[in-house]
């Protein structure tokens, strides 16, 4: 589907921004199965602005009893990417969530065994207050891979890395609200 978007002037940084770079050390997710609406993914016309295209605006639903759950990953050691892919004139984007879980632990290699096949959904504020969704109801994020390593010597990490993946449309914006207490 080809797009006739209007073109808008960008600059490298606004005035003033401190280019701080990465994301909160508090990740959230959720299954797919238990999200009972997601909100409407932005509609491209002609006079869609870049920012408005890629953002999305309204509340993710659960279904009774479900929400959100949190995960803590390492400071400075977590990002998330967008990586554009594909042939000429057929690109598409792979996007990335990668950190570290400080910890080895039976809960934490239960957790990456019990959602390692399943649909997920991320959300993840970046350091420069954009918060970005890693999966949706159609093209869900899944885990690419997980290593947990109990490291070697005294100066090194006991520590899970993780890696999330999703494919198609660049991980978009979200502004809604990050549901923490399960939906009634």
């Amino acid at each position: 589907m080809c797009i006739d978007r209007t073109l808008e002037n960008l600059t490298s940084c606004d005035d003033g921004d401190d280019g701080e770079a990465g994301i909160e050390v508090t990740i959230f997710y959720a299954k797919i199965a238990d999200v009972l609406t997601f909100p409407a993914k932005p509609t491209v016309s002609g006079s869609t602005l870049f920012d408005a295209a890629v953002t999305i605006t309204g509340n993710i639903v659960f279904k009774s009893g479900k929400c959100f759950k949190t995960i803590q990953l390492v400071t400075d050691k977590g990002k998330v990417e967008r990586e554009l892919v594909g042939p000429r004139k057929n690109k598409s984007w792979i996007n990335k969530l990668m950190g570290y879980i400080a910890n080895t632990s039976p809960k934490t290699v239960g957790f990456v065994d019990a959602c390692k096949n399943s649909d997920m959904i991320f959300i993840v504020k970046e350091s420069d207050g954009n918060t970005t969704i890693i999966g949706w109801n159609d093209r869900p994020a899944n885990f690419e891979s997980a290593k947990a390593s109990s490291g070697d010597a005294p100066d090194s990490a006991r520590e899970t890395e993780i890696v999330i993946q999703s494919s198609g449309k660049a991980a978009p914006y979200y502004t809604g609200t990050i549901a923490l207490t399960p939906a009634a």
